[in-house]
């Protein structure tokens, strides 16, 4: 399996288990366990497709696609990670006020804004970039 590969799945499980564990936080979230499990799969394909937009605008600020395995990647990997929160700030304040989900009184906010999902894009990054540090250091990727 490639190392891209892999960061790709990585990614999508995490961001895929952190949205079934928050899914409880939102109001009125799903009928049914299987619908939950689909909004919460669909949310974390959207997730991917943040964090893959976010590597690619942080790969080409700092003209290194390889970003991840160099020496030097720890600003990379903050530009990567405020760009996810970036984008979840103005994702979850379009969503929150077209009525597309709502907070349940379970989530905790910050200016209005889930913290939940503000955390999802600060810790699932960092787990997916110390996992994929790790794996290429197996594979003998420099």
């Amino acid at each position: 399996m490639s190392l891209t590969l892999a960061a790709l799945l990585t990614t999508l499980a995490f961001h895929f288990a952190w949205e079934m564990l928050q899914a409880s936080a939102f109001e009125e979230f799903a009928a049914t366990a299987w619908e939950g499990t689909v909004r919460c799969f669909a949310a974390a394909l959207g997730d991917v497709l943040i964090a893959g937009g976010a590597y690619l605008a942080t790969a080409l600020v700092f003209r290194r696609a390889s970003w991840p395995l160099r020496h030097g990647w720890v600003a990379p990997a903050v530009t990567w990670i405020a760009l996810g929160v970036i984008v979840t700030v103005m994702f979850e304040l379009w969503a929150l006020e077209r009525g597309r989900w709502a907070y349940g009184s379970s989530m905790p906010l910050v200016f209005g804004i889930g913290l939940l999902p503000l955390l999802q894009w600060v810790v699932v990054p960092a787990l997916t970039l110390t996992l994929v540090r790790r794996l290429a250091g197996r594979m003998g990727t420099p």
